[in-house]
């Protein structure tokens, strides 16, 4: 089951190298890794390309700042995984992260849209951006405590290819 990581970058120089070497020592290897250059200003896109001559498995798209949605977006384009994940350039995982997701997709199998994961982080955050999900109850595996209300980040759910519909 392939896995599309996206991971928007923007003028993170100091920790992308560390978020993706988080991604490729995961002990599953049938991945995707979608680097998204919005428009850097620090040497974030070179690193970038550097990384996806590496490694055929991960490509690099350079384009315009536009926020980190048109990033995800484009990354989302280019996506070809039966499940998407969103990682913060800033943000790291551990090594066994994807493995025990793919563990609660394959228990839950049609029951399940997302799955919630912890994430790590680099430094300070200012901030984490917080989205509001609708959705099935029923269909949300989450390793945390969340109210009925769910309110994570983006960068901490695991996402069905299929849940997040046609672009």
């Amino acid at each position: 089951m392939l896995i599309s990581v996206i991971i928007p970058i923007y003028n993170v120089e100091k920790y992308v190298g560390e978020c993706i070497d988080s991604v490729f020592a995961q002990d599953y290897k049938d991945l995707e890794i979608i680097l998204v250059d919005d428009g850097s200003t620090d040497s974030s896109g070179k690193i970038c390309d550097e990384y996806a001559g590496k490694d055929e498995r991960i490509s690099a798209i350079h384009q315009e700042n536009g926020g980190l949605s048109a990033a995800r977006n484009a990354g989302l384009d280019k996506a070809s995984g039966e499940y998407i994940y969103f990682l913060d350039s800033d943000d790291y995982v551990s090594s066994t992260t994807f493995r025990s997701i793919l563990n609660f997709f394959n228990k839950y199998g049609d029951e399940t849209d997302l799955v919630s994961i912890p994430i790590y982080f680099f430094g300070e955050k200012k901030g984490e951006h917080i989205l509001n999900f609708k959705y099935d109850k029923n269909k949300v595996v989450d390793l945390f405590d969340y109210p009925d209300h769910i309110q994570m980040s983006s960068s901490s759910c695991f996402f069905k290819r299929e849940a997040i519909g046609d672009l």
